[in-house]
């Protein structure tokens, strides 16, 4: 894996700034696939992809600053190391992309006492790479990664310091969020045979659609340091942590 990239700022009016930047990665990759000790395929492959980004921010004072910004991710495509078959192992699976819009406000109030960051954010995804079950190979069935569908994320952010008093710092942290999949049609085993299944309707792996904490630090110099006393609570609703076999739904093709 080899890149460049660049990160400018280019302050362009007064209280004005815009940030732009890019990475260009080639990545080069090769599989040797073996079942039992024989060899089933290879392949190799070269990927590339520029992803750039792109921000613009207003500070109208010391204490304010407004700002928005858009950004793509790469994930590099490869091999299966599950392919079972020569053209299965010799076949590589796609890059996966991710745009990134985000807007967002840095508050300084109360003589600085108290700092708020929000922050609201889309994550539109494309050609996402997931694991599928197709035909082939000496147990009849293989798993290899392919390029189904795509995902959207879309959510709200926040955080906040207080420093009320000299010593103590309470802090808080929020996150509401909402997430679903777009086409996401996948092979998967049912009643003995391999038929496409729809999962657009599971939720996001690791994706809950709240989570929060609140925590308070209390610092007291002594003379041979800083005891500090810290209390905290988290909360996080329930989440998958795997696609959920419960919104399956199997795809009629044909006469099956």
């Amino acid at each position: 894996s080899v890149a460049v990239f660049g990160d400018f700022n280019w302050a362009f009016a007064d209280q004005w700034r815009l940030s732009f930047g890019g990475r260009f990665t080639r990545d080069k990759k090769s599989l040797d696939n073996s079942f039992g000790g024989i060899e089933i395929g290879r392949g190799t492959d070269t990927f590339k992809k520029f992803t750039p980004k792109v921000g613009v921010d207003w500070r109208p004072n010391s204490d304010l600053m407004l700002y928005g910004s858009w950004s793509r991710g790469y994930r590099s495509g490869g091999f299966s190391p599950r392919a079972a078959t020569a053209a299965t192992a010799g076949t590589p699976f796609g890059p996966e992309t991710v745009d990134s819009y985000e807007i967002g406000a840095k508050l300084d109030l109360l003589q600085r006492k108290l700092q708020i960051n929000v922050a609201g954010f889309i994550s539109d995804y494309k050609n996402m790479q997931q694991n599928t079950t197709i035909p082939g190979g000496p147990t009849g069935n293989q798993t290899i990664t392919s390029n189904v569908g795509g995902a959207t994320i879309r959510g709200i952010e926040m955080d906040a310091t207080l420093r009320p008093l000299k010593g103590l710092r309470i802090t808080a942290t929020a996150s509401i969020m909402g997430s679903h999949f777009r086409n996401f049609v996948v092979g998967n085993v049912y009643n003995g045979a391999i038929v496409p299944f729809d999962y657009s309707a599971n939720n996001l792996i690791y994706a809950p659609d709240f989570s929060g904490s609140i925590d308070a630090e209390y610092k007291v110099p002594t003379r041979f340091g800083s005891v500090v006393t810290t209390l905290g609570l988290r909360h996080i609703v329930p989440y998958d942590e795997q696609i959920s076999l419960g919104t399956l739904t199997a795809v009629k093709t044909g006469n099956t």
